[in-house]
């Protein structure tokens, strides 16, 4: 839904969250040096975009929940279903893409995730996909973004043969807030639009307003498959 701004002008949430991440990330340059273990970046950095920028409530939001022998960092639904798990990283553990394209899609099993931080990212999250029978997974330091499917959904493919989409720092969030918030906005994960940008880096775009609309119609019956 929109907002209204000074002046009753009309404010859409993006660009009202594309704002207020514009705070949060002058902000944390601003405190950096004290952003030193892992759960330093979950406090002054993710809960802060996911609370204040995505739109996810308090209530949406499990932290170290039981998966196997595992506890996810953060376990994020909708209602009584999990649909994304992000696993974090202290800032001083490298995920490897600090030089890529801001939104550029890479395979998750190609050279391009190579550092240790993110290759066991990776895989705690799609271990906690699959407990929790989530799809999508974030892995972040709080600087570098890492986002992928970590369940497939039954469609007999291998998860790590599929595509992740990076954001290197939070300058590169910024150069393109559209794909971030689109890929993990609270209302945008609910209709499953993210599922047309893995569908397009793997080879099989979807037109976004056609999937919007048909995934609130009726998304298990059309994408049961995918």
């Amino acid at each position: 839904c929109t907002t209204f701004g000074g002046g009753g002008h009309v404010v859409e949430p993006i660009d009202h969250a594309r704002e207020v991440f514009a705070k949060i990330a002058k902000e944390t340059t601003s405190y950096s040096e004290t952003i030193k273990s892992e759960q330093d970046t979950r406090l002054k950095v993710v809960d802060r975009v996911l609370f204040e920028v995505l739109g996810w409530n308090h209530g949406d939001v499990q932290t170290e929940e039981q998966a196997g022998t595992g506890f996810i960092d953060y376990r994020l639904g909708i209602g009584d279903a999990a649909r994304l798990i992000i696993e974090a990283k202290k800032e001083a553990r490298p995920l490897g893409i600090d030089t890529r394209q801001a939104a550029r899609f890479f395979k998750l099993n190609g050279p391009v995730f190579h550092t240790e931080a993110a290759n066991e990212g990776a895989e705690q999250a799609i271990r906690y996909c699959g407990h929790k029978n989530a799809e999508l997974a974030v892995v972040t330091n709080g600087n570098e973004w890492i986002v992928f499917r970590g369940s497939r959904l039954g469609d007999g493919k291998d998860t790590r043969d599929g595509m992740a989409c990076v954001f290197p720092n939070l300058e590169g969030v910024a150069a393109q807030f559209a794909v971030f918030f689109d890929l993990l906005a609270r209302e945008n994960v609910e209709r499953f639009l993210y599922r047309a940008f893995f569908q397009e880096a793997e080879g099989h775009p979807v037109r976004a307003r056609s999937f919007r609309k048909e995934a609130d119609r009726n998304y298990l019956i059309k994408f049961a498959a995918v």
